[in-house]
């Protein structure tokens, strides 16, 4: 047989074993309370250097609208032509 701790050996506990765990209680009571609370989301503001919407580089169709103001790159936005259903990216700066 071995000297020191084998599978065979209970556990050895903390001297502080640390908080309690949150009870059905505490529980229901931190969700009551986010469910009160107004959400941090704002509503989105629109940038006057984007435009909301352009034409259509495939189509040419006017029906297109923004859907990301960051593209694969920064300089760059997305957006989504309703009549084709394509997505393009348009440079930002000009």
């Amino acid at each position: 047989m071995r000297d020191g701790p084998g599978l065979d050996d209970p556990p050895r506990l903390r001297r502080d074993p640390g908080p309690a765990p949150p009870t059905e209680v505490d529980r229901a009571n931190v969700t009551s309370q986010a469910r009160q609370q107004k959400p941090c989301i704002d509503d989105p503001v629109e940038s006057p250097t984007l435009p909301a919407s352009l034409p259509c580089p495939f189509c040419g169709g006017e029906d297109a609208s923004q859907f990301s103001p960051f593209g694969g790159q920064v300089s760059t936005s997305q957006y989504y032509c309703n009549e084709c259903r394509s997505v393009f990216e348009s440079i930002r700066w000009r």
